[in-house]
């Protein structure tokens, strides 16, 4: 039997340590780069608009899985058009993926500003899809009211009509409450 020796316990703790370690930053390594992802490819919000057949205010009536399996992220939902800013849209209902990465964020009794080539009474968006800003402050009830030139779909049926935006106009506030990919700082909306 050997005798207790610190400097020899240390060094094994140490050497132990150093492995649990190097275990420890390559699981993290792999575990980072397969939990990453990517932006989607989709059109910026100005370029929806500026593309868009269609461009309206909707409101989320209601939202559910499309099936009851357990692995299952597809959704759809009922939606309500309240003002139509362009085009005639006859949407009723929406589907959408809820994925983790590039999933959007999306609410019942939300308002919805949406910009779109589609048609039909089914909406389909797409992971990342940047077409819809959640306009909902618009229709909050404040005291006083708003006027219509602090409302955003103000701001998007000026902008339509080729008449100037209002000083300051930044659409990132909306656009972020529903886009799991903002555009970055700096980029035009």
């Amino acid at each position: 039997m050997s005798a207790f020796n610190p400097k020899r316990t240390l060094r094994r703790g140490s050497m132990n340590s150093r492995v649990r370690l190097g275990v420890v930053l390559a699981t993290l390594l792999v575990c980072g780069s397969a939990h990453a992802c990517s932006e989607p490819e989709v059109p910026a919000f100005r370029q929806s608009l500026d593309s868009a057949s269609r461009v309206f205010v909707a409101r989320i009536v209601s939202i559910g899985l499309v099936d009851s399996d357990p692995g299952s992220r597809q959704i759809a939902g009922r939606i309500e058009v309240v003002r139509v800013l362009k085009g005639a849209p006859q949407f009723r209902h929406f589907t959408h993926n809820a994925v983790a990465c590039g999933g959007l964020r999306l609410a019942v009794g939300h308002y919805y500003l949406i910009a779109t080539r589609q048609d039909g009474a089914v909406l389909a968006l797409v992971r990342g899809d940047r077409s819809i800003v959640d306009v909902s402050d618009d229709y909050s009830r404040n005291y006083p009211p708003k006027r219509p030139d602090q409302l955003w779909q103000t701001d998007i049926a000026n902008y339509l009509a080729g008449r100037q935006m209002r000083e300051g106009f930044d659409p990132r506030e909306i656009m972020e409450r529903v886009q799991a990919f903002p555009p970055p700082p700096g980029q035009a909306w």
